[in-house]
């Protein structure tokens, strides 16, 4: 018969033992919440960016991510072909017929999730500051960032009024810098390249000589918000930032294929 001492043992191991495997089930568990994705970071992320090799390095995307996502771009390519002849074969019958746009988003949707299936929490989270990086401070007037750091409501609508109506003085500058030249030209076309360039680069010129005049005008908008945000939202929407992010040049880095533009 065991004694009473070595009863208590016994129990007490087997406590600890029970102790052991509740940790064990904690300790396994961890990496899984861990793991789980922000529906925020899907709702802003871009996938557009995605295709860059340099953001696909800071993402420290797999070789196997990268074959999946390629094909994932593949049957986006594919399908998008198939709409581009549906939509040739209805124009010939119904010339008015108009791009099947609606199909089109369905499309970009579907693709967007099959890429950011392929993403784990960690990369849709810098995927999401990077998209957060290029967007600029005006990221704040999206509705779901705008709630993300505390803004309400009515303080998102007011900033986005302003934004709109610097938006239509910024259009009439540029209008009114550009119709010497609307009606110099008028509706004619360029007879060949070289007068096309010419063409552009007296309209960038033009443009370029108001450009003092957009900038006041994005900087008066700048301060507005810079009054108008606290301390607290400023610092939250700093904190969706992340590390900073130099994206490369338009045009480098990039991996194919990619999803194309066509059809819109």
């Amino acid at each position: 018969m065991p004694s009473q001492g070595q009863r208590d043992v016994k129990q007490m191991k087997q406590i600890i033992f029970r102790l052991l495997g509740v940790a064990s089930v904690a300790l396994v568990a961890l990496p899984v919440l861990a793991q789980q994705r922000d529906q925020f970071d899907y709702d802003i992320a871009e996938l557009r960016i995605l295709q860059l090799r340099p953001v696909q390095d800071e993402l420290k995307v797999t070789t196997n991510q990268r074959a999946k996502l390629t094909t994932h771009a593949s049957w986006f390519n594919g399908e998008l072909q198939k709409l581009d002849k549906q939509f040739a074969e209805t124009r010939k019958s119904n010339p008015r017929a108009q791009p099947p746009l609606s199909a089109v988003q369905n499309l970009e949707r579907q693709l967007k999730q099959r890429c950011f299936n392929e993403l784990n929490a960690t990369q849709l989270r810098r995927l999401r500051e990077i998209t957060l990086q290029q967007a600029g401070p005006l990221a704040v007037l999206d509705p779901r960032v705008a709630r993300r750091i505390g803004i309400t409501d009515a303080t998102r609508q007011d900033m986005e009024r302003r934004f709109q109506a610097q938006q239509q003085r910024v259009r009439k500058i540029a209008d009114d810098a550009l119709a010497p030249l609307n009606r110099k030209y008028g509706n004619t076309q360029p007879k060949d390249q070289a007068e096309a360039q010419r063409r552009q680069s007296e309209a960038q010129a033009a443009l370029a000589k108001v450009q003092p005049q957009v900038a006041k005008i994005e900087q008066e908008f700048m301060a507005f918000m810079d009054r108008t945000l606290t301390a607290e939202q400023k610092a939250a929407y700093q904190r969706l930032l992340g590390a900073a992010f130099r994206m490369p040049q338009q045009g480098q880095g990039l991996t194919q294929p990619m999803p194309r533009s066509g059809g819109r």
